[in-house]
C-alpha cells in the first residue's frame, strides 16, 4: 500500500502547557522566596557535579571494556591498538595525548561511515565511532570549565555518537552509557539556565490548545484533483479486539482508523513546545530542510531541538524544517515513558517494532510512497491528511527508477501531470 502524508501543522497541541519552573516547584513572588529557589538550584548543581563525575568514570570504563567485542577482522589491529593506547593515556591522565588518539579514531571511523551506502556499513565501524565520540565527550568534560557553553559542546559529542554510532551494549530499557551521560548533562545545563535566568532555551510555550484552529484548513481534499476516489470509506473502530484486528484488517491489509487508542498516553497531556524545549532543547536532532524529500533542493542538517522549534515551529522561517522518521526514543529513552506501544504492533511478522517520531510545521509533505513495514500512525497533536492506494495500483503510480527512490511515486498529487503519467488518471486513491 502506498501512502502520501501531508503534515500541515504548526503544532496544535491538545495538552496543558508544562510549568517552566516545574523543576523548582511553585514559589510565591518576593525576594525571600526567589532566593530560596535560587539556593535550591545551586544545591542541585553541586549534587549534579558529583553525579556527573561518577557518570563520566562509568562511561569511560564501559566504552573501553566493550570495545573488546569488536570483530578484529573488520576494524583491524591498528584500530584496536589505538583504542588500547587511548585507554592507557586516559588512566594516566594524559588527556591531551589521549585526545589526539581519539581524534584519529573519530576521523577514521567517520570516513568508514561515509563510504558507500550507510546501511551497508558494518556495525563495528558504528561502534568505533560511538566509542570515539563518547571518549571525546568524557575528555571535553575533564579538560574544560563547566560553563553552560562547554557543557553544550560535551552534550553534542554524546548526541553525535548516538545519532551516527551504535552502542556496544544496551541496558534492558534500551538506554546505554551515552544516553545516561547526555541526560545528566542536559539536566545540569537546564539548571544553570535556572540560576542565570538564561533565555537561550526558552520558547513561548504557548498553549495552542486554547487557541486551536484546524490544521487541515489548507489541505482539505480537493475535488478538482485529477485522480479517482475509491468508493469505500476507511472504517473507524474504537479499540477492536486483537483477534478482530488481525483477521479483519492486518491479514487482508485493510486500512483502519483507530479512535481513542492513545488517549491514556502521558504524551497527550505532556507534549507541547515548551515541554520539548525545556526537557530536550539542547539535544541535537536531524532536520530535513524542504517540503518534500523527493525535491532536488531537499537537504538535511543537524541542529539543537530548541533551534528547530524556534526557527521552524514558532518562527517565521520561510523554509520548511521537518524532524522526520527519527528514532528519538532510542536517542532519548526518557521519552519512552510518555508512550505505550500499542499491542496491535506485535501482531506482525515477529520482528522488532520500530518507534519513530515526526514533528513538523504546516505545509510539510511526504510524497506518495510505500514503506517496507506495516505502519500504525499515532497522531499525538496536530492534523494530518493521508492518501492511501492499494498495492494493485502501483503501476499507475509511476515509482522512481532509481534505487534510492524506488519506493516513491514520481507523481505530484497536488498537480498531477497526466501527459507524463497518463495511467495515474485511472489510479484509485
Amino acid at each position: 500500500m502506498m501512502s502520501r502524508w501531508l503534515r500541515p501543522m504548526n503544532p496544535q497541541i491538545s495538552a496543558n502547557p508544562t510549568n517552566p519552573t516545574s523543576r523548582l516547584g511553585t514559589y510565591d513572588t518576593g525576594p525571600a522566596n526567589e532566593n530560596t529557589a535560587r539556593n535550591d538550584v545551586i544545591e542541585r548543581l553541586s549534587n549534579q557535579t558529583d553525579l556527573l563525575e561518577s557518570t563520566v568514570a562509568r562511561c569511560v570504563d564501559v566504552l573501553f571494556d566493550h570495545v573488546t567485542t569488536l570483530d578484529h577482522s573488520v576494524v583491524g589491529k591498528s584500530v584496536l591498538d589505538l583504542i588500547a593506547l587511548a585507554r592507557v593515556q586516559f588512566e594516566m591522565k594524559l588527556f591531551e595525548k589521549c585526545d589526539t588518539v581519539v581524534t584519529l579514531l573519530t576521523q577514521f571511523s567517520w570516513e568508514k561511515l561515509n563510504t558507500g551506502h550507510y546501511k551497508d556499513v558494518p556495525d563495528e565501524w558504528r561502534m568505533v565511532y560511538y566509542t570515539a565520540k563518547g571518549l571525546e565527550a568524557c575528555l571535553k568534560y575533564k579538560s574544560v570549565n563547566l560553563s553552560r557553553t562547554c557543557l553544550v559542546g560535551v552534550l553534542n559529542c554524546c548526541d553525535m555518537g548516538l545519532l551516527m554510532g551504535e552502542p556496544t551494549k544496551r541496558n534492558s530499557d534500551g538506554s546505554n552509557v551515552l544516553t545516561e551521560f547526555a541526560a545528566r548533562l542536559h539536566e545540569r545545563i537546564t539548571e544553570i539556565d535556572d540560576v542565570t535566568d538564561g533565555s537561550s532555551n526558552h520558547t513561548t510555550g504557548r498553549d495552542v490548545s486554547s487557541n486551536h484552529t484546524s490544521g487541515c484548513d489548507d489541505v482539505t481534499p480537493n475535488p478538482t484533483k485529477k485522480f479517482h476516489r475509491a468508493p469505500d470509506r476507511i472504517q473507524s473502530l474504537k479499540a477492536p479486539a486483537l483477534e478482530t484486528f488481525l483477521s479483519d484488517y492486518l491479514t487482508p491489509r485493510r486500512p483502519l482508523l483507530l479512535t481513542e487508542a492513545i488517549d491514556f498516553w502521558p504524551a497527550v497531556q505532556k507534549w507541547n513546545l515548551r515541554y520539548f524545549a525545556r526537557e530536550f532543547g539542547y539535544r541535537t536532532v536531524p532536520v530535513e530542510i524542504g517540503a518534500r524529500y523527493s525535491d532536488e533542493v531537499w537537504t538535511q542538517t543537524l541542529m539543537p531541538f530548541n533551534k528547530f522549534i524556534s526557527k521552524f515551529l514558532e518562527g517565521s522561517e520561510s523554509g520548511v524544517g521537518y524532524l522526520a522518521q527519527h528514532r528519538l526514543f532510542d536517542q532519548i529513552p526518557e521519552l519512552k515513558s510518555d508512550i505505550v506501544i500499542p499491542d496491535y504492533c506485535y501482531l506482525g511478522d515477529g520482528g522488532e517494532v520500530d518507534a519513530n517520531i515526526w514533528v513538523g510545521p504546516r505545509g510539510t509533505i511526504s510524497p506518495l510512497h510505500q514503506d517496507p513495514k506495516h505502519n500504525l500512525l499515532c497522531q499525538v497533536f496536530g492534523d494530518k491528511l493521508v492518501y492511501l492506494c492499494s498495492p494493485d495500483q502501483t503501476r499507475s503510480l509511476y515509482p522512481h527508477d532509481t534505487t534510492l527512490l524506488c519506493n516513491t511515486s514520481q507523481v505530484d498529487l497536488d498537480d498531477p501531470d497526466l501527459t507524463r503519467f497518463p495511467r495515474f488518471g485511472e489510479a484509485r486513491l
